[in-house]
């Protein structure tokens, strides 16, 4: 019967041994230390944890310790606190320093110097939410307005008339961390294609169109992280467009006898479009951008006769540039 109560009693120390060799012993260093459903900067706040308190945390989950945090009601749940608020008091395995004696006159020394400390940070005023250097920046970032300006690179597909390698540069300004506007200009260079014979008199020839849009966009944002924010944009635009006719065409013609010139007007359009900024950083930003452009517009041709001096003339109607832009984006942001 002694043998058993002793195997017992043997195996209730070991276990408590195990357990607490298991836990790992924090302090907290700040005022006051968020305590997170999960072990990210967004998750939401459990409760806060005053300056000196004492945790056991049961394990570590990237830059976060795992401990149990009580609600008002008494009831107990997980919680995770970033490492940059606590100490380490006992690490796993360790045993907790026990503090030596101290002589009287000592005591009353630490006493008196702790009951000044307590006092003096009773007083100071306290913000509401208290964290590490480090995460306080990465919220701030993360929720505020970006402003910022890019450069953009890609390929103009091409819808009606427009189509070929396209660029630009943009500047926008954030209103709030999820509306701005966005202020752009691109260019793209296409060739035109030779007409069908029934749409010979309205229609381009074969040459090359050049599509300047200037475009003011409506933006809203969509932060899912301080590192990834896709984004929509919508709005007009004006769109300076330019056309030189082929010099092989223009050839035939003078062969003939004839010298032949086509205009094509500027033109008003709209646009609508996604994007997803990556941060590499807290400024800077790479991504990809997608963007259908409309615009219509009209010209004209003209005709002369070299010999007698005879002018035709007529005009070239709608004209649609429809471009499809997908494109690659470096932005840096103030």
């Amino acid at each position: 019967m002694k043998k058993v109560f002793f195997v017992l009693v043997a195996l209730f120390v070991l276990c408590a041994f195990v357990s607490a060799s298991e836990v790992i012993i924090l302090k907290v260093n700040v005022q006051l230390a968020n305590v997170r459903s999960e072990p990210n900067l967004t998750a939401p706040v459990l409760t806060q944890l005053k300056m000196g308190t004492m945790l056991e945390a049961s394990g570590k989950k990237g830059d976060f310790y795992e401990i149990a945090v009580s609600d008002e009601s008494g009831k107990i749940s997980v919680g995770y606190i970033h490492a940059n608020t606590v100490e380490i008091v006992q690490a796993e395995g360790e045993e907790l320093a026990q503090p030596q004696e101290q002589p009287e006159a000592v005591q009353e020394q630490a006493v008196e110097k702790e009951a000044a400390e307590k006092e003096a940070v009773e007083e100071a005023p306290k913000p509401e939410v208290q964290e590490p250097e480090a995460e306080v920046k990465a919220e701030a970032e993360y929720a505020s307005a970006r402003t910022g300006i890019g450069l953009m690179a890609g390929y103009a597909l091409p819808s009606g008339y427009g189509g070929g390698l396209a660029y630009g540069a943009s500047f926008s300004f954030g209103f709030s961390s999820n509306f701005g506007i966005e202020i752009s200009g691109l260019r793209f260079q296409s060739a035109v294609d030779e007409p069908a014979e029934a749409d010979r008199e309205t229609a381009l020839s074969k040459g090359k169109l050049t599509v300047m849009p200037v475009q003011l966009s409506l933006v809203a944002r969509f932060p899912l992280s301080p590192s990834l924010t896709p984004y929509v944009l919508a709005g007009g635009g004006y769109f300076l467009n330019k056309y030189a006719l082929d010099s092989g065409v223009q050839g035939d013609w003078e062969d003939l006898g004839f010298t032949i010139s086509e205009k094509i007007e500027n033109s008003i359009g709209f646009h609508f479009g996604a994007g997803l900024d990556v941060f590499m950083g807290s400024n800077l930003a790479v991504g990809a951008v997608v963007k259908y452009c409309m615009s219509t517009t009209k010209g004209k041709w003209t005709m002369n006769e070299t010999v007698s001096k005879i002018e035709a003339s007529g005009e070239l109607k709608d004209l649609k540039l429809k471009p499809f832009i997908i494109g690659l984006a470096l932005k840096y942001f103030f």
